[in-house]
């Protein structure tokens, strides 16, 4: 695996993981091509539960959450679970564009969580 293969898949798991600001993810991320040939990383249903619990929890807040999925949603380098790609492709939808579906609040992130167990 080259370095910069390396250094993507490092970042996207930073990035399904928000172990860093996403600033930073999004900073080292664009230093790299958009285009991704390789089997990229797995993002699980566990991935989404996640930062939806640290949204319940009031550690990021509904912005933080729409960048997230904007940066997440249609990369080349991120897979979706396998058997649950269309209810998790659909909650990205909806966190990444709130004006177009509905805005994120407690209800609807709890509402989430509970169609992901």
């Amino acid at each position: 695996m080259i370095d910069d293969e390396k250094k993507r898949l490092s970042f996207v798991r930073d990035l399904l993981e928000m172990t860093m600001p996403l600033e930073e993810i999004i900073w080292g991320l664009s230093a790299l091509t958009w285009d991704y040939e390789g089997e990229g990383v797995e993002m699980t249903k566990k991935h989404l539960e996640r930062v939806l619990q640290r949204y319940l929890r009031g550690e990021v807040g509904e912005s933080d959450i729409e960048l997230w999925a904007n940066q997440v949603e249609g990369r080349d380098d991120v897979r979706l679970e396998d058997n649950a790609e269309s209810l998790m492709g659909e909650i990205l939808h909806e966190l990444a564009n709130p004006l177009l579906t509905q805005p994120l609040d407690r209800i609807r992130a709890a509402q989430l969580v509970r169609s992901l167990a």
